[in-house]
């Protein structure tokens, strides 16, 4: 089940960088243009994930938002649609504003319109195949007959909802690095590019200082997001500086890249010090990285995950946004299970 509390951006115009710069995700979305526009199609050297061959790797070049602090590619439906999509750590699938349905077919037969949580709005996902062009290195990416969701209306007004999701595995529905073949990627925010690989990425001395995936399964079903255990948590308030221990329960941060700020489970209400009103920022200690929020884009929410079989028996839940992430490389190997942070 996916949920967020972000805003996403989706256009058919070509932005300049400095257009870009000034405006918030939520901005963007809502003065956007969406439809038909002249593109060049790119050279790829694949059209499909389903044939077995070896790909070589591949860079796409990102857009940065500073001001809502995601990085969005470039997608392209049916050579004939361009819009943006927020690349998110905290997702699957791609997702497409509802003009894709004029650059799209029908895939209800086999993936019937589905309920999907973002953030805490609940809408009906339309879910559609179309041919997906992005360019890079190594020729780019060109895939003949994408499944992809159009997001509903109710989603896109609350959240943006417009994403490129690069979790590799869902129970439900294929995934995008499925459809493109790849299992691994990094997603660097100081070069803003977004390398995919069918290979491991991890190796010597970047091997040895990675971190394991924690598994959430046994906590719920479809659970297959990149968390990873936290050792410490440490909140600036406006009271001061609080470390957090003796806690009730194990704390796990999952990294989402979709996300603005910060999002706390339910479950931290049983354990936080202070009112939420009064935490203007966190540290955190996974292995011996320290993730420290960044002000410009600390926004803490506190809600119930739809995850878990039990409310009672699952780990503190953290999912670490932009506010965390900006300035970081974030590689995942699914070859090892395990990821790391520089």
């Amino acid at each position: 089940m996916k949920w967020k509390g972000v805003y996403a951006i989706a256009t058919s115009l070509i932005w300049n960088a400095q257009s870009l710069n000034i405006l918030s995700r939520d901005h963007f979305i809502r003065s956007s243009l969406l439809g038909a526009v002249g593109i060049t199609v790119f050279p790829a050297n694949r059209s499909t994930a389903a044939a077995q061959v070896t790909l070589p790797q591949v860079t796409l070049p990102l857009l940065f938002l500073p001001k809502g602090g995601c990085l969005a590619l470039s997608v392209v439906l049916d050579d004939a649609f361009r819009y943006y999509a927020i690349v998110d750590t905290g997702s699957p699938f791609l997702t497409a504003p509802s003009d894709a349905l004029d650059y799209s077919k029908d895939a209800s037969r086999q993936f019937p319109m589905s309920n999907e949580q973002y953030g805490e709005t609940v809408g009906g996902m339309q879910w559609r195949r179309s041919h997906v062009v992005r360019a890079g290195s190594a020729g780019g990416l060109s895939v003949s007959n994408m499944v992809l969701g159009v997001s509903p209306a109710n989603v896109i007004d609350d959240t943006g909802g417009i994403f490129c999701g690069l979790m590799v595995q869902d129970d439900a529905r294929p995934t995008v690095l499925q459809q493109l073949g790849y299992s691994s990627f990094a997603l660097d925010y100081r070069a803003q590019q977004l390398l995919l690989s069918q290979d491991e990425l991890l190796h010597g001395n970047d091997l040895s200082t990675s971190l394991p995936i924690f598994d959430l399964t046994p906590f719920g079903p479809n659970l297959h997001h990149f968390a990873v255990s936290c050792q410490q948590v440490t909140l600036q308030t406006s009271k001061g500086v609080i470390r957090l221990d003796n806690l009730k329960r194990p704390v796990v941060v999952v990294l989402d890249s979709g996300l603005t700020g910060c999002i706390f489970s339910d479950s931290w209400l049983e354990d936080l010090p202070v009112r939420l009103d009064d935490i203007e920022g966190a540290r955190l200690q996974v292995g011996s990285t320290i993730l420290t929020s960044h002000p410009e884009h600390w926004r803490l929410s506190c809600y119930r995950f739809p995850w878990f079989v039990s409310e009672e028996h699952h780990p503190h839940i953290i999912a670490a946004g932009a506010t965390f992430l900006n300035g970081m490389k974030l590689t995942v190997d699914s070859r090892t299970k395990r990821l790391l942070l520089q």
